[in-house]
């Protein structure tokens, strides 16, 4: 295999995948095998992530991750627990 397909063949594995976000269907791509997944950027709470992970199978778009986090953020705070319950990791 030459230096140049095996280029091609390199990009053609780190492009963002075409997903459906499973809570409003929106049609998003889905970086996780890029390295760009805003998964990782957006803080949610261990509790929100586990329920997340016992719902849904796959990716949410990004503006359903980020009105997660304001929920979140917004529970935590009124609950008094503060910034120390909230995870930066899928």
């Amino acid at each position: 295999m030459s230096e140049t397909s095996m280029l091609v063949q390199i990009m053609k594995t780190c492009q963002p995948l075409p997903a459906t976000c499973e809570a409003c269907g929106e049609s998003f791509a889905c970086g996780a095998n890029t390295g760009g997944c805003w998964c990782g950027e957006i803080k949610l709470s261990d509790a929100v992530r586990e329920e997340l992970r016992a719902k849904y199978g796959r990716c949410l778009c990004r503006a359903c991750l980020e009105k997660l986090a304001v929920a979140s953020s917004v529970e935590i705070l009124e609950s008094g627990q503060g910034d120390s319950e909230l995870g930066t990791s899928c």
